[in-house]
């Protein structure tokens, strides 16, 4: 018989080094000592490597947390909290920061009794991201323990916005743009601007400013005459920091011609396929609110769809075309029959797609307008939201059903039928918001729970795959137990709407704890919590309950947040506690705060509708001390083209870190694999030679015993995405965690085997109102001469009264201006709703004009009278006369 050489050794614990037999090594009759020997004296030093430090009694009985948040903020104060449990003796607790080759000391503290404290410190100022090492030591005279975890430093993250007073110019046109910084609490920050350029379309500088700073509460403003041989396209303003942050934002110059109206398609949002026709309905209004008379050209057309390994002929598209006129309204609607455009067939594209094109009356000018409709079978949509991913046992589990139908509205009082394992049906029926509450006993739960809601009790129908079907839409959810030694748990409730920025928040959270993971009298048990905004921990408390040892200890703690605007958009919260034996028992959570600014801007004129070059006056309204950008232009150009709207939402998407998840694979401290500690996270392998151009076969290898060699295999411990442990608490709203609890879920190892020169192949990744009209007074000969794109382009600065009275003349331009403002001040930065103005007179002549015409050119000019007086009246229409140009009357023309 061979002698069996032991080749493998594991440590299973740190008093004990077992031997692993993986098979018999062959060398003759006897194990070879070179052979045998000194891969166990290797082992044996390796295993000597892997045993921890030995430490005094007094350390293995002390349990310490440290948290802290995985990503900084340079030059920023930040927050880490530490505690200490148990301390037998006089410890030592030190806890540096180390980057690069620097330390600094963030807590030192000397202890003999139970420790709490969270301490604030300063982030070193970085250029780029740069992990950084949290190192905890905790020693007594003896002995020490030392630990460590990565976090990210980032550079301050500084917000930089560049509007211009219209998103479109003509060539000859001022471009007018401003400047505006602040930090992530939206206060304003001193800034150098190196340069600030303007790139024409083919990158050539044609503007600069050099060295343009922003000294407390200021906004920076710029203007730029283009030339009327300007290039048409998209031109760039970038501007660069003294930090190397670059900033663009673009404009386009083009030779247009203000659209007078807009054309609006309205159709459903969403066609299904239970549904007999759709009507779509067009509609011409000009700017300044009153209906287009015209004629309109619609097209209804379902696209066929086709691919490449389609072994049938690609389908025609469906359309169907329709003409009509609008009404007094501005409208003109068609009801379509759907059963002509193939709802039951795969081959077609999931929409509908509408063209239109209105002309009007008089003038002959056509404007387009196109649209689109989503084609679905989904009947109703059922989604859980607000749902764990693991359940506590013994603590109700929480969550919300969701439930809307094709055009994603609530649907209200549908029945729900709720499933838990296929084995409890449970009957509901959604509020008015589509919503269901439900709360589960979780007490008999064992391993992995399913969940399934759905709309219909059963279907009977029969599966065709060529067929297209109504769904009535099924949801699932899995759960699994959450993890922990003692069966002790707490809980945060879950929250029915967003927070209210102006009001104090109620958070609250439910806890079991075991009884006999006490101490013998105890009789407080504290909870802490950490909140935390804009990836940095910003509070911080402890919660006492009262607790019975020996007993069942259930009940509810509540965390009141004051001044919830400073925690906007998110709060997320991680509440814990460390129980006398050691264990960590926690939850956090996100909760969502509505979003606001601490700068309340308003804007409002003095009424909403004036005549042309009437007298108006226009209220700011903003913190004391304000400086205030406001814009008001001609809604034609939007019209023209569409702008990014500044927002209070558009503010807060400028924000880097909304909220934490997870860590970033530099700073993951969690061992990828470990059932295998140690080994490399994937297998380097070595391609094989290539093969010779005339292979010769060989037979294949075998051993003495006649037994075929299999390939060379290795074996790859492939982790688990489980969320249900301390550590995955913690790390869900992105705090790092330095303890010696056991804080991980014992580890459930899956194995697989794969050949070792074989590729691996990673699996797939998964309207407005209309103004009245203005009927009092009596006419009143004016030449109509101002027709401005852009009418308020001021800075304003704002008293300590809070606000401001500007006197404005309105344009003689017949239409709605678009107005809005923002204003920094040392309370932080402010948007203004947007609101608007409308210019407007019951009788008036509109020209129709091209961009521009030639020396010599001939061309129609159109003038249109619209009376919007109760009466009829006669009207004479003349040119006046003028050196610049000729005139005959328009031949066949009909007036």
């Amino acid at each position: 018989q061979p002698r069996v050489c032991p080749v493998l050794a594991r440590l299973h614990s740190p008093k004990r080094l077992q031997l692993l037999l993986l098979g018999p090594v062959r060398f003759g009759s006897v194990c070879s000592r070179s052979a045998a020997m000194a891969p166990v004296l290797r082992l044996l030093l390796v295993a000597a490597a892997l045993l921890p430090t030995a430490t005094s009694a007094s350390l293995n009985e002390t349990t310490y947390v440290v948290t802290v948040s995985s990503v900084l903020t340079g030059g920023k104060q930040e927050t880490l909290c530490a505690q200490i449990q148990n301390p037998t003796a006089r410890l030592s607790l030190t806890i540096s920061l180390a980057l690069d080759t620097t330390s600094s000391i963030i807590l030192q503290q000397s202890i003999t009794q139970n420790f709490y404290s969270c301490v604030q410190f300063k982030v070193p100022l970085v250029l780029v991201n740069t992990v950084a090492t949290i190192q905890v030591s905790l020693q007594d005279e003896t002995t020490s323990v030392n630990k460590t975890t990565k976090v990210m430093i980032e550079p301050p993250d500084i917000i930089h916005l560049i509007q211009t007073d219209k998103p479109i110019y003509k060539p000859g046109q001022t471009v007018q743009f401003r400047i505006v910084s602040m930090d992530v609490n939206f206060l304003p920050v001193d800034q150098v601007y190196t340069e600030v350029t303007l790139q024409d379309p083919n990158t050539n500088r044609i503007a600069q400013w050099l060295n343009k700073t922003i000294v407390g509460v200021g906004i920076l403003d710029f203007s730029f005459l283009i030339i009327p041989e300007a290039a048409q396209g998209t031109y760039t303003i970038t501007a660069v920091t003294d930090k190397g942050e670059e900033i663009n934002n673009n404009f386009d110059i083009k030779e247009y011609v203000l659209p007078k109206y807009e054309v609006n398609i309205f159709l459903p949002s969403v066609i299904t396929i239970l549904d007999k026709e759709a009507t779509v309905k067009i509609c011409g209004k000009y700017t300044y609110g009153k209906p287009v008379q015209g004629r309109a050209k619609v097209e209804f057309c379902r696209k066929a769809t086709w691919f490449f390994w389609f072994t049938e002929r690609r389908a025609e598209d469906i359309c169907r075309s329709f003409e009509l006129t609008t009404d007094k309204t501005g409208c003109a609607s068609v009801k379509v029959k759907l059963s002509e455009f193939a709802l039951n067939q795969y081959s077609y594209a999931d929409s509908f797609d509408v063209t239109a094109e209105l002309e009007e009356f008089g003038t002959g000018v056509t404007l387009k307008s196109s649209g689109s409709a989503t084609f679905t079978s989904q009947i109703r949509t059922i989604t859980f939201e607000d749902v764990p991913s693991s359940y506590k046992p013994g603590i109700p589990f929480e969550g919300k059903i969701r439930v809307t139908g094709p055009n994603d509205q609530p649907i209200a009082n549908e029945v729900v039928y709720l499933y838990v394992e296929d084995s409890t049906k449970i009957t509901l029926s959604t509020d008015l918001k589509g919503l269901i509450l439900f709360s589960l006993d979780t007490t008999y739960w064992k391993n992995s729970v399913s969940l399934r809601a759905t709309t219909k009790d059963t279907n009977n129908e029969p599966f065709d795959s060529n067929v297209r079907r109504p769904d009535y839409g099924t949801a699932y959810q899995y759960v699994s137990p959450f993890f922990s030694k003692s069966n002790s748990f707490v809980m945060l409730k879950q929250i029915n709407d967003d927070f209210s920025c102006n009001k104090d928040a109620k958070i609250h959270a439910e806890y079991i704890i075991r009884g006999n993971e006490l101490n013998d009298g105890q009789t407080v048990l504290d909870f802490f919590y950490l909140v935390l905004s804009k990836g940095s921990i910003v509070r911080h408390d402890r919660v006492p309950v009262t607790v019975k040892a020996g007993a069942l200890n259930k009940g509810e703690l509540r965390i009141t947040l004051n001044q919830v605007l400073d925690l906007a958009p998110y709060a997320q919260v991680v509440v814990y506690t460390l129980m006398p034996t050691g264990e960590l028992v926690a939850d956090s959570q996100d909760f969502p705060i509505q979003l606001c600014l601490k700068n309340q801007v308003s804007l409002k004129f003095s009424s909403l509708q004036v005549l042309p070059a009437e007298k108006t006056t226009l209220t700011l309204k903003a913190s004391p001390k304000s400086l205030c950008s406001v814009r008001a232009i001609d809604q034609s150009v939007l019209l023209l083209k569409p702008e990014q709207e500044l927002t209070v939402d558009y503010v807060y998407n400028q924000l880097t870190n909304q909220r934490l998840s997870g860590y970033s694979f530099e700073i993951d401290d969690s061992e990828p694999f470990p059932c295998f500690p140690g080994i490399r996270p994937m297998p380097e392998f070595v391609a094989p030679p290539a093969p010779e151009p005339t292979p010769v076969p060989t037979p294949e290898p075998v051993t003495g015993n006649n037994t075929v060699i299999r390939p060379k295999r290795s074996l790859i411990f492939q982790p688990s995405g489980q969320k249900d442990d301390i550590y995955s608490v913690f790390k869900n709203i992105g705090v790092k965690l330095v303890t010696n609890s056991d804080v991980r879920k014992p580890q459930e190892c899956f194995f697989w085997k794969f050949d070792a020169f074989r590729d691996h192949q990673a699996p797939p990744p998964a309207p407005p109102p209309v103004p009245a009209e203005n009927q009092a007074g009596n006419s009143k000969q004016t030449v109509r001469e101002f027709f401005p794109e852009t009418w308020i382009w001021d800075l304003m600065f704002v008293e300590d009264n809070g606000s401001v009275n500007v006197v404005k003349k309105a344009p003689d331009t017949i239409t709605k201006w678009a107005a809005g403002a923002f204003c920094v001040s040392p309370v932080g930065f402010g948007v203004a709703p947007n609101t608007g103005i409308t210019v407007f007179q019951p009788f008036f002549v509109s020209l129709t004009l091209p961009y521009s015409v030639i020396r010599g050119e001939v061309f129609t000019l159109r003038a249109t009278v619209f009376n919007y007086l109760s009466n009829c009246i006669m009207v004479e229409v003349t040119l006046a006369d003028s050196d610049q140009f000729t005139y005959r009357a328009c031949e066949g023309c009909q007036y």
